[in-house]
């Protein structure tokens, strides 16, 4: 629960460690949000980059080490 609290700390600063469940699931949220958009960055960068769809498996082994 306290990697989630601290998720959503960006946003509420040091109250959020004191908010209990609902800030954790804030931090859910904003995980998955910030993942989604990075994954969506990936997919619009890769529609106009030829290498990475023809070499999708490695280019995304790379994408997930630098994200």
């Amino acid at each position: 629960m306290r990697l989630l609290q601290s998720i959503a700390a960006a946003l509420l600063g040091k109250s959020a460690y004191s908010g209990g469940w609902p800030t954790a699931a804030l931090g859910l949220a904003l995980h998955f949000l910030i993942a989604t958009c990075w994954a969506a960055l990936f997919i619009l960068v890769a529609r106009s980059v030829s290498a990475l769809r023809r070499y999708a498996v490695p280019s995304g082994m790379v994408y997930g080490l630098i994200v």
